[in-house]
């Protein structure tokens, strides 16, 4: 039977009973053989009998059930708010309250309706909600109204499914598409006629004191109560028992000739129609839930319905923003609605005249996408009908292919449980939408609404694609019809007895899969065991399932045994590897070198900070450890930290100063001459890491002695000058360097934390640099996440073309201003991170400010410098690229960091993890080297006495301690096994850190002999740790001697910077005993662990 031949009917030899008693379906015994007895014209008569009864009855409830549901946006353009001294906000937390009742109670009301029969509990429903809607009336304040939307949302629950599983009932497939839409009349002709009835109700405000939106809701509520007792005088329970609820027969309109022409009709189409109902078991809601296709109609009514939801709330409110008085907006909304009913009829009649559904479901959101695209393009100046115009087209569209979706749902489902549960999450897919939809249209949005016309065009968007998967998923097991056919057409000639294998077996099961999917295209679908009793995966694919059919559920698989089993799995590999190239005579010695039974992964031993021996994986790139410092504390680094090494720094907790009350140091206080040396020393060798800092506009407001403005302030000075001290050559000017910190860091202390301000920031940002240079990593560390919260707390996350007219200062120079302190606190955060070993606490996610934009070059520093007779810390003007340039690369750089820093801390097991992150991290480096401007290039063979700019030797330096810092936590055993086995990206790796080494070396050198290390900033104290650290890392997994030449280079640079950076002197003092073991012991670092010795005895023999 091809899916495409909706209407294909089969002949049954015998005829059905048919009972005129008052017994729902559930009570009839189903005949198993049914013939076709009646004429083609008496089928019609029948079909055009109940479009006359049937369908009005289910239409005008559904009108009834919208217009109580909707009103309240109509009652929006009356005085409720204000009479109920609510807002918008609480509004719509009201519609939502409504929404989540029917979430809530949508599918146990379906199955509710099973037990107790279509007619009673439809009928129960329209006098349930009818009475709430005319108590609405009656409420006096927000806690009344929040409890009659709830009220309302669930006794409306389940009507929408339960109508149509009564639809499906009594009508073929072919003819569900047009009679769903028909049904959806109703709520297209509810929300066109209820504002109509709104404009007159709203005109009743005064009447017998009441407001107009009370009338509003004692006239739609009666309409309810009225359909209710229409149906419980007319509505029909199954086409078997056509007895209304109220048992009298002469209301009973169909004979005992038309009932058995209803249900035998549907019986013949479907026999699964003729069945019982009522029972079914907790295991058969379960596989119906797990049911994907059911999930797919749910996403597409979501996808599709979502703008309907705001479009529909505030279409009114809409409207009237165009310059439309209240009582014309309320009418004006209403011609949409009509519109929807005239495009649901025609696409409905065409997928039934093509049956087809999926197609037409995309020409449906095709039409709302193009006036939603429309919308977003037309201007403010645009004339208000044009755009009324618009608006109406666009919402002609809504919930068009709502009808058509649920008729295909309805089509295809089963069982009549499959069937209530699918249309029941169809439903609650089509109000989640509506839900999210009412969150489009904002007020911030208006009077445009660009964002809300954008979302809706995306959103109609994705339910294309769904809708497109979903066919696909159809078209799949369209296609496992098909091989089924041809394997019937080859077994039907065979010996039931020989074969084992029976024509009739095969055209059961096509049969049973045909009746339960219909499709149109194809796509290919991995059938996976749902292990569950039963299983409803294997079933359906017609495979012996593989699950134990115990009743139970199997436990999940821990994720300890999987680590254990990849362990197991990586290192036979290996050893097969190793087996295969070892010669033949020496494979038995390799064999008997293996313990078999052991069943535990192998770790290597370690030392934890309390001197204890652990296990950690040998090839775990998110190593880190716990280390006890001088002062008893606890501190963590991660694999990045230059402190998780053999150059480990103890964290100096002792040098804290506790604050204690002092003299404050003012920095006029130590004289003008020094003061400005050290200003004059931070901006010159500084800047380019301190770019947070408005240089021109510090020294101006410095010049000007205003300390409490946004570009300078006491503390900042002190912090400024206490980096600036360091630099210099003046013993007494360099020891002021930690009265100026400690200075600097009681004033915020004392009264900068009280009220955000930038320059607080700043000198928290300038401390935590100090901080850290001098070795104190957790007080830096502290002060620099003071730093970001605060800047947090002043908004320099949002970019200042986000603010509202009328903002404390929209000049473009403070714009930049902010832009430029929040970068360098991105910017910061990220090199903290990477020096510590620690996540990100800034995410590039949490923010929307645009790069940095370079200003004019001012010669207001080389003014300031030459004032004070220090014209060689003067900048050669113009500085080339500018300093700004410069400073976006490296905001480039630390997203590539934080990109890093994030695979590395993240939880992620996955077997190639590890591979996966470094080839992304090493793609997205290399591609911003290549991609570097020429000016920004440094040139690799270039002589020592070309000049070299700081600010851009600074950038360099970042790429390659980045590099290297991100690429050594992957250079573990795992990489050495497939290097020494021939892999390509494991060498790769190794060769891009020596050659990232090679130029932290060169770098260092040239600044070196240019301006002295002494003035370098701490980036470059890092980039030689780092580089010392991967020296060493690449000696243990090459199992070689470290290259002497570069620790003497490295040892020669941190001796020179050690005058201004702490941390520098402390690295030096251990890079030295290292060096001095090299000669007594060439294997050095096998001397704490045996960390590299399995895999060395696998592939080499004993050491």
């Amino acid at each position: 039977m091809g899916l495409t031949d909706m209407g294909a009917e089969t002949k049954y030899p015998a005829e059905l009973a048919v009972t005129d008693d008052m017994r729902s379906l559930n009570d009839v015994t189903v005949g198993t053989q049914i013939t076709r007895d009646w004429s083609v014209d008496e089928e019609k008569r029948v079909v055009r009998k109940l479009d006359c009864i049937l369908m009005p009855l289910l239409v005008l409830g559904f009108f009834s059930l919208q217009l109580d549901r909707s009103n309240i946006s109509n009652a929006l353009t009356s005085a409720i708010r204000e009479d109920l001294s609510i807002t918008t906000v609480e509004v719509n937390s009201g519609n939502q309250l409504q929404l989540a009742g029917i979430l809530v109670t949508e599918i146990p009301a379906n199955l509710l309706l099973q037990k107790v029969g279509t007619s009673a509990w439809l009928t129960a429903q329209c006098v349930s909600w009818g009475l709430v809607g005319v108590f609405q009336a009656f409420i006096t304040d927000k806690s009344s109204f929040y409890a009659t939307r709830f009220l309302l949302g669930v006794f409306e629950a389940g009507y929408i499914p339960g109508c149509q599983l009564l639809l499906s009932l009594f009508y073929k497939r072919e003819e569900l598409a047009l009679r769903t839409a028909v049904f959806y009349f109703g709520n297209y002709f509810s929300a066109g006629s209820g504002s109509l009835i709104a404009s007159g109700a709203l005109q009743m405000a005064g009447l017998h004191g009441l407001s107009g939106w009370r009338w509003l809701f004692i006239i739609d509520g009666s309409c309810t109560l009225i359909m209710a007792i229409a149906f419980f005088l007319l509505l029909p329970a199954s086409p078997l028992v056509t007895l209304p609820l109220c048992r009298v027969r002469k209301l009973n309109l169909f004979t005992e000739a038309e009932r058995h022409v209803m249900h035998n009709r549907i019986v013949l189409e479907d026999p699964d129609k003729g069945t019982s109902f009522r029972s079914f078991k907790m295991h058969d809601i379960i596989a119906a839930l797990c049911d994907y296709t059911l999930w797919g109609h749910f996403a597409i009514n979501m996808l599709s319905l979502a703008p309907k939801g705001g479009l529909q709330l505030y279409s009114p409110t809409i409207i009237k923003g165009l310059n439309f008085s209240t009582t014309q907006a309320n009418a004006l909304a209403s011609i949409s609605n009509y519109g929807v009913c005239v495009l649901s009829f025609l696409v409905s009649w065409g997928s039934d005249w093509r049956r087809v559904r999926g197609a037409w479901c995309i020409v449906a959101c095709a039409w709302s996408m193009v006036f939603a695209g429309a919308l977003y393009g037309l201007p403010l100046t645009a004339d208000r009908w044009a755009t009324f115009a618009m608006f109406t087209l666009l919402n002609s569209g809504n919930g068009v292919s709502q009808g058509l979706n649920d008729a295909w749902l309805n089509s295809n489902a089963k069982s009549h449980l499959k069937r209530s549960i699918g249309l029941a999450l169809a439903v609650i897919g089509s109000n989640l939408g509506g839900l999210a939809g009412q969150q489009l249209f904002q007020d911030n949005d208006a009077p445009r609404y660009s964002r809300a016309f954008i979302a809706v065009l995306c959103l109609y968007g994705a339910a294309v694609v769904m809708t497109l998967l979903q066919m696909g998923m159809y078209g799949r097991l369209n296609k496992r019809l098909a091989s089924m056919e041809s394997q019937e057409e080859c077994v039907e000639g065979y010996d039931e007895r020989a074969d084992g294998l029976r024509a009739k077996d095969v055209r059961n099961e096509r049969s049973a899969l045909c009746q339960e999917y219909i499709g149109f295209l194809d796509l290919n679908v991995q059938i996976r065991c749902s292990r569950t009793s039963p299983c409803v995966n294997c079933t359906l694919a017609l495979a012996e399932c593989e699950y134990r059919n115990d009743g139970s559920k199997r436990l999940p698989v821990s994720r300890e045994y999987v680590a254990s089993l990849e362990s197991r799995v990586a290192k036979l590999e290996t050893f097969l590897a190793q087996l295969k190239k070892v010669p033949r005579d020496e494979r038995n010695l390799l064999i008997d070198s293996i313990d078999f039974l052991d069943d535990s992964a192998e770790y290597a031993n370690s030392v934890d900070w309390q001197g204890k021996q652990t296990t950690t994986s040998p090839n775990n790139p998110k190593a880190a450890l716990l280390r006890r410092e001088e002062a008893g504390s606890v501190t963590y680094h991660g694999p990045t930290s230059i402190y998780n090494s053999a150059l480990a720094v103890p964290n100096h907790g002792s040098r804290y100063i506790s604050y204690l009350p002092l003299p404050l140091v003012h920095p006029l206080d130590t004289g003008e001459g020094v003061t400005a040396e050290c200003i004059s020393l931070f901006f010159h060798w500084q800047y380019p890491q301190f770019m947070f800092i408005d240089r021109e506009a510090f020294i101006l407001d410095y010049q000007r002695r205003s300390f409490d403005s946004q570009f300078c302030s006491s503390a900042l000075v002190n912090a400024v000058c206490s980096v600036g001290a360091l630099m210099s050559s003046k013993p007494d000017v360099k020891q002021r360097a930690r009265l100026f910190a400690q200075t600097a860091v009681e004033l915020v202390m004392s009264h900068g934390i009280a009220t955000s301000h930038t320059t607080t920031v700043q000198t928290l940002l300038c401390s935590a640099f100090f901080e850290i240079g001098a070795g104190n990593i957790s007080k830096g560390w502290l002060l620099s996440g003071m730093a970001f919260r605060m800047g947090q707390d002043l908004g320099f996350q949002r970019d200042p073309e986000t603010w509202k007219d009328g903002s404390a200062d929209e000049r473009s120079a403070i714009k930049e201003y902010r832009r430029r302190i929040y970068w360098g606190c991105y910017v910061s955060d990220k090199f903290f991170s990477l020096m510590l070993g620690r996540p990100c606490m800034m995410h590039e996610s949490d923010g929307d400010v645009k790069s940095s934009k370079p200003q004019q070059q001012d010669p207001i520093f080389n003014n300031w410098a030459e004032g004070h007779g220090l014209t060689h810390l003067m900048d050669e003007l113009p500085v080339t690229p500018r300093l700004a340039d410069v400073f976006n690369k490296q905001v480039e750089v630390s997203r590539i960091v934080r990109q890093g820093l994030n695979a590395i801390h993240s939880s992620r097991q996955a077997p190639d993890w590890a591979d996966v992150a470094i080839n992304e991290i090493v793609t997205r480096l290399v591609r911003f080297k290549d991609q570097l401007p020429p000016l920004m290039r440094l040139r690799e063979w270039m002589s020592f006495s070309e000049p070299v700019q700081p600010h851009l030797a600074a950038l360099h330096m970042l790429w390659h301690s980045s590099r290297i810092s991100l690429i050594c936590p992957f250079l573990n055993v795992s990489n050495l096994q497939r290097s020494r086995l021939g892999s390509v990206a494991a060498v790769d790796l190794g060769e891009a850190c020596v050659e990232s080494v090679e130029r932290i070396i060169v770098i260092l050198r040239r600044f070196e002999s240019q301006h002295g290390l002494r003035h370098a900033p701490i980036l470059f104290v890092h980039g030689a740790i780092a580089a010392a650290n991967t020296i060493l890392t690449l000696a243990r997994c090459e199992s070689k001697s470290p290259d002497r030449p570069h620790f003497a280079e490295l040892e020669l640079a941190l001796q020179e910077m050690s005058a201004t950076w702490d941390i520098a002197g402390h690295a030096l003092t251990k890079l030295r005993e290292l060096i001095s073991t090299f000669d007594k012991d060439l294997v050095w670092w096998y001397s704490e662990t045996d960390q590299m010795e399995w895999l060395d005895r696998l592939l080499s023999g004993p050491i």
